[in-house]
């Protein structure tokens, strides 16, 4: 309710009244009289009850439409002009926005790189470069299986691009497979056309539109992302995008039983032969796209296996073990 129970009280005691004195009011409603002034406070600043003209300190009744019209215009004039600042503000950011993308897809202005801390941002940027897109968009994503709430809103862009015409490539790393959206999406895609693959090593984050843009990431911040312009720049990441498609495969579920197991034992030789190089977990578990809790836990286990007690024995041993194999 708009008003408390004495103001409304009250308000129905005055529309029965030509009008009222609220020094007496009080006792026709039987309410202490501090309740009442209060009651008045409200009455009067809803314009429900206004001075009557030539009758002293008495009050009368206002219709609540007449009161709504008087208490209501200012604000809608408000709610008014603030509409139309926040249009001119939206205009204003996406024109702002428009010249943005623009600069970075042909190159212009003082700098062809452009970094973005803000996520938001980020994703703007690339949902206007695929809107764009006419040939091909390349993809790297590494760090294994992605978000549900990311893929989601990833396949409607993608389709769309596919639709258009634009080929379309991603890359991920091995452990992308064992993501069962992740799976989902890559299969989706690739029945509509796309190219999908995996790789075993470490993978760069990027994406290219057309050879003329393109996004890459930026280390140790995933809301954050190069935006690149430069031809020189452009050249060198397709040549890398390209470099580790030749040797990626096509992306597929895990098999089962066998298969899966050795897939770990294949994870595990990788991760021991590069602990032996000198790799710490973190550097090791960005390498395979894996979480580093997931690299400590395999080499908790092969430490066990070998009988190790510390990670450079575990390393020294794996070297001896393969010295061995040959």
């Amino acid at each position: 309710m708009i008003a408390s129970e004495d103001a409304l009280l009250l308000y129905v005691h005055a529309s029965a009244q030509v009008e009222i004195d609220p020094n007496h009011v009080h006792v026709e409603l039987g309410i202490a009289p501090e309740r009442v002034k209060s009651a008045v406070r409200e009455l009067v600043a809803l314009q429900l009850l206004q001075p009557c003209v030539n009758c002293g300190t008495a009050l009368t009744c206002v219709d609540p439409e007449r009161a709504a019209a008087r208490v209501l215009a200012p604000l809608e004039q408000q709610a008014h002009e603030q509409r139309v600042a926040v249009d001119e503000l939206r205009a204003g950011f996406k024109e702002l926005s428009d010249w943005f993308v623009n600069r970075a897809t042909t190159g212009r202005g003082s700098r062809s790189i452009e970094l973005v801390t803000d996520l938001t941002t980020v994703l703007e940027v690339i949902g206007q470069l695929a809107g764009r897109a006419t040939t091909q968009v390349l993809t790297a994503q590494p760090g294994g299986g992605r978000p549900e709430e990311s893929l989601a809103e990833a396949v409607g862009r993608d389709e769309s691009l596919i639709r258009r015409g634009v080929s379309l490539r991603m890359l991920y790393q091995h452990s992308a497979r064992y993501s069962r959206p992740t799976a989902a999406y890559a299969e989706r895609l690739t029945a509509q056309g796309a190219q999908v693959r995996i790789v075993p090593g470490e993978l760069t984050r990027m994406i290219i539109f057309d050879d003329s843009c393109g996004l890459l990431e930026v280390q140790d911040n995933s809301s954050a992302a190069l935006i690149v312009g430069d031809r020189h720049v452009l050249n060198f990441m397709t040549q890398v995008f390209e470099r580790t498609w030749l040797a990626a495969e096509p992306f597929s579920r895990p098999a089962p039983d066998d298969a899966a197991k050795d897939t770990i034992d294949g994870v595990r030789a990788t991760i021991m032969s590069l602990l032996a190089a000198g790799l710490d977990d973190r550097s090791i578990a960005k390498r395979l796209g894996i979480s580093q809790r997931t690299c400590q836990r395999h080499v908790a286990e092969v430490m066990t296996i070998l009988g190790a007690t510390s990670r450079f024995q575990a390393g020294y041993l794996y070297r001896e073990t393969q010295s061995r194999r040959r």
